[in-house]
């Protein structure tokens, strides 16, 4: 699925860029992501409702 979603951006929109971001507890989608060709390039504190969460950026140049 997630591959199908890049062929997409890839083969319709205009950008040379995908980012994303996951929760650094969900290693399983991390790991998922770094598959298809996503790095990480930051992490950052998300404030949710029940409580703080690190978040990881991750992108693909495409």
């Amino acid at each position: 699925m997630l591959i199908l979603g890049v062929e997409y951006v890839k083969d319709n929109l205009s950008v040379n860029r995908i980012d994303l971001g996951v929760f650094e507890n969900n290693e399983s989608a991390k790991h998922c992501y770094e598959a298809v060709g996503f790095k990480e390039y930051n992490i950052r504190d998300c404030e949710m409702l029940i409580g703080n969460w690190k978040c990881i950026d991750m992108e693909m140049f495409i």
